[in-house]
């Protein structure tokens, strides 16, 4: 006899403006390869919380429900940098893997955060793979983030909280002269959450030809909730470079 399981998860989509309802049905046989002893959800009651993932690492991540047989039920992909909301309930189980290898691993408590980065594998060791990392700043009525936070990378997830009505300012290096830039509208996934107030261009402080400037742009919370925002820093036209560097916060509003 085959079991089956069904059930709903919210997902954010890169490229849509809001997030979506996502119906998955899955069929396990019976005596399946999937069982992982000693690993399973438990049932610990509480209420569904929503909780956004995002994928750090430069793999392709296969997402798994470990059910309370033990049972790994694959509810998703996803691929670097994508962030992900999940529907999820106190004591139960959630993997990340890669191949056959476990990246990261995630148990739901009644006092979770509401968003999380999932780091490379070396930051857990173990088969069993490290657990995700809570990245959320201290709640806030003001928060910056400049080029200085990218620490010499070139792609960087941010995640902060704001109280509602905080502020969030964005100043990000930018040279005009090379044809790159970053965007005057950053892509929102809910700006039901957090808007976009303004966006402005400040030229360099020297005369130098060639000198680049920064781009900076202000947000405000609106309402509680989690939206992500992106930023590409790309070459216009066709046949341009395209996300030379980019950057991804996520905003808790609480």
């Amino acid at each position: 006899m085959d079991l089956f399981h069904s059930f709903f998860h919210r997902c954010v989509i890169p490229g849509l403006a809001t997030s979506m309802a996502c119906g998955i049905l899955l069929l396990v046989p019976e005596n399946s390869a999937a069982q992982i002893p000693g690993e399973k959800s438990a049932n610990l009651g509480g209420r569904p919380q929503v909780i956004a993932f995002v994928n750090q690492t430069t793999e392709k991540l296969v997402v798994h429900w470990i059910d309370f047989d033990g049972v790994g039920r694959e509810i998703g992909l996803m691929v670097p940098n994508q962030v992900a909301e999940i529907t999820t309930f106190p004591g139960h189980l959630t993997t990340f893997s890669s191949g056959s290898r476990r990246v990261a691993t995630f148990r739901a408590s009644t006092i979770s955060e509401s968003a999380y980065a999932i780091a490379g594998s070396g930051s857990g060791g173990g088969s069993g793979g490290g657990a995700v990392n809570p990245g959320p700043t201290p709640v806030s009525s003001q928060v910056s983030i400049s080029s200085a936070d990218f620490g010499g990378q070139n792609h960087v997830t941010k995640q902060i909280s704001l109280s509602r009505g905080g502020r969030l300012a964005v100043d990000l290096d930018s040279n005009a002269s090379t044809g790159f830039a970053w965007g005057k509208q950053a892509f929102n996934t809910d700006e039901s959450i957090a808007r976009q107030l303004s966006h402005e261009f400040r030229g360099p402080k020297t005369a130098m030809p060639g000198a680049g400037g920064t781009e900076v742009w202000t947000f405000e919370a609106l309402r509680p909730g989690v939206t992500t925002l992106i930023f590409n820093y790309s070459q216009g036209w066709t046949g341009g470079q395209k996300d030379a560097r980019t950057l991804t916060v996520i905003i808790t509003v609480r």
